[in-house]
């Protein structure tokens, strides 16, 4: 139980943090490093991994091990997007130790997944894979039109 509120608390923090501006000398190092829009990416990415991460928390808290290997997925995701999106080292410091405690804790999550769930998660899955490559598409488009 103590696993899902902090899962939960962690989803919290990655929400609060892609809300709230970031410090200028991190955004400049990472602008100079990653292409550009990544930044901008990793934003939108922490706040929905964010919401994923509180709604994975109830499973958490019922044992089921789908939960279990999703919230993995989803907190390691959301360390590096933590990172890309401003070098925010608190944030993704306090989702790998979360992380830690996920594997610590793994042989406890032994609750199959409901049938019921497996729809939702295809067609989240889905919107993803959507996103993503809608996401290289924008990056990587090279339309010579003027901005006019």
């Amino acid at each position: 139980m103590l696993l899902a509120w902090s899962a939960a608390v962690a989803g919290l923090i990655s929400i609060v943090s892609a809300l709230t501006p970031e410090a200028a000398d991190r955004v400049r190092l990472v602008g100079g490093v990653l292409p550009p829009g990544v930044p901008e990416a990793a934003r939108t990415t922490a706040l929905a991994l964010g919401l994923g991460m509180i709604f994975f928390s109830r499973g958490l808290a019922r044992r089921k091990r789908r939960a279990w290997y999703l919230a993995v997925a989803i907190v390691l995701a959301s360390a590096l997007a933590h990172l890309a999106k401003g070098l925010d080292v608190e944030e993704a410091s306090v989702h790998l130790l979360l992380l830690v405690a996920l594997y610590r804790s793994r042989r406890h999550f032994v609750a199959p997944g409901d049938p019921a769930t497996v729809l939702p998660l295809v067609q989240v899955v889905a919107a993803l894979l959507l996103s993503a490559v809608l996401f290289v598409v924008v990056i990587y488009e090279t339309d010579d039109v003027s901005a006019r």
